[in-house]
């Protein structure tokens, strides 16, 4: 069974793997189609913010991501400032 923490690491790590496709320095050997193929995926995989706002609005699917160095990027809702509100769960 899955619990959350592993889905969220999982869809981070399949990012990562993606970008490194992408890097002809680290990987000279991957064919080009391979390499637009990763990029068409990253241009439409969620971002760190998006993973987060599906962790705070179903925990029991998606775990935190982890604090990284590099800043998280910008989504219409860190846009809005809509993370910042306080919504709390009313069960």
């Amino acid at each position: 069974m899955t619990i959350p923490f592993e889905r969220t690491r999982a869809l981070i790590e399949t990012k990562s793997f993606l970008r490194k496709l992408l890097d002809t320095e680290l990987l000279p050997q991957v064919p080009d189609s391979l390499r637009q193929h990763a990029e068409y995926l990253l241009r439409h995989y969620p971002s760190y913010a998006d993973i987060e706002l599906a962790h705070r609005a179903l925990p029991d699917l998606f775990g935190p991501v982890p604090p990284f160095q590099q800043p998280p990027a910008k989504t219409a809702i860190t846009e809005l400032g809509l993370d910042k509100l306080n919504v709390q769960n009313k069960n």
